[in-house]
């Protein structure tokens, strides 16, 4: 993320970068992603709101998917489908934009969200259909799939999708796909042969591997987190917000969980490597 951010400054020196609204656009889809990344869902929503709002074909599509998993990020599935339905500027009509498997499978995805995984395969089935999605989008369908046959109680199903996904995404290193899936992904992946997630799992050059799925952490989380890298006690972070000490207790808990971690330690440590803190 800091490299991400580092490059987005050196974007903005670039006159062109504040000018030209495609840009503009392109540059909101990737500022809000690393908000996104660092579970800050209202500054990646207010992030994309201050885009240019009439671009038109492909970066209108781009800021709508953008703006769809804005809102399956913070649970909201009615609310990622209006994105990906909102009327778009002349020229953005559906067949003029460009990219439209990652629309159609960001439309999937809301449905899945929303209860409806029947609709959800058709659409992939359909994405599949036009031309060869780029490699994100075929790693995101096999996930949706894998999601869909887990859900359905076919365990065996779903643990071979997933290992398609990850021999998928494994010769380009892609983890964002795995990272955005959700908590079902790590419970999934218990049940998959270690070699074959390796590579996801691995840490950088010279450090221990460690988690990368990491689900966000709310903002109360957050607020634990960084109280106890002070290193409060559960009575003085509970006091410092007005909280019950089995209150924070949960929090903490919740924080150990999504990070990976089962120790105080180990949650800082990690939340200082996510940026987190």
């Amino acid at each position: 993320f800091p490299t991400a951010r580092h490059h987005l400054a050196l974007a903005a020196d670039f006159t062109d970068t504040g000018v030209d609204p495609v840009l503009r656009a392109e540059r909101a889809v990737v500022r809000s992603r690393v908000e996104l990344a660092h579970g800050r869902w209202a500054a990646a929503s207010t992030v994309l709101d201050e885009a240019e709002p009439q671009v038109p074909g492909w970066p209108a599509g781009r800021l709508a998917v953008a703006r769809s998993a804005v809102a399956l990020a913070r649970g909201d599935p009615a609310a990622a489908l209006s994105a990906l339905h909102r009327p778009g500027p002349p020229g953005a009509g559906r067949a003029a934009v460009p990219g439209e498997a990652s629309r159609t499978v960001a439309l999937a995805l809301a449905h899945l969200a929303a209860g409806r995984p029947a609709r959800a395969l058709r659409l992939v089935a359909a994405a599949d259909a036009r031309p060869a999605p780029d490699l994100p989008d075929r790693v995101r369908i096999g996930l949706l799939r894998a999601r869909a046959a887990a859900l359905a109680g076919d365990r065996p199903a779903a643990r071979a999708l997933l290992g398609e996904a990850l021999d998928a995404a494994a010769p380009e290193q892609l983890r964002r796909p795995f990272g955005e899936a959700g908590p079902w992904l790590r419970h999934l992946l218990r049940d998959v042969p270690p070699p074959a997630a390796r590579w996801l799992t691995a840490g950088p050059p010279g450090r221990p591997a460690g988690p990368v799925l990491v689900e966000a952490l709310s903002g109360r989380e957050r607020e634990v987190l960084a109280y106890a890298a002070r290193m409060m006690s559960n009575e003085e972070i509970a006091a410092a917000l007005h909280l019950s000490v089995n209150t924070v207790k949960t929090h903490l808990r919740s924080v150990y969980r999504k990070l990976g971690t089962s120790r105080r330690r180990e949650a800082v440590e990690r939340g200082r490597e996510l940026h987190l803190l």
